[in-house]
């Protein structure tokens, strides 16, 4: 997953580096803090999902920190210094979250898919 966000947000420095310059490469590099913290922060709870009777609802937190630390952290941006969103941040996020969000959905899945089963107790 690492190896993937560095890769994005190297891609997406070169092409917005090329069209605005030092400040869309660094707003590429903020892109990438932003979109990393929040796939990690929801690998890490997809991964005590499959530890936990409560799966369904860390499952669904690990769906809003993947959305909200992004998207927060853009709109916080954008507003307070607004030279990054002149150099296209909110694309940037765009750019490195749809593929980091594919690729973070299948590692999810096969952390959940290759927990061990349990035998369920009914009564």
């Amino acid at each position: 997953m690492a190896v993937s966000l560095a890769a994005l947000t190297a891609i997406a420095a070169i092409i917005n580096g090329r069209l605005s310059g030092a400040a869309g490469a660094g707003a590429a590099l903020v892109a990438g803090a932003l979109v990393s913290v929040g796939m990690f922060a929801a690998l890490w709870f997809s991964g005590l999902a499959q530890r936990d009777r409560r799966a369904i609802h860390l499952s669904l937190a690990a769906q809003l920190v993947r959305l909200g630390c992004p998207l927060v952290g853009v709109l916080a941006l954008q507003w307070s210094y607004p030279s990054l969103a002149d150099a296209s941040l909110f694309g940037c996020v765009l750019g490195i979250y749809l593929p980091a969000l594919l690729i973070e959905t299948i590692l999810a899945v096969r952390m959940i898919s290759s927990a061990p089963k349990r035998e369920v107790c009914h009564g």
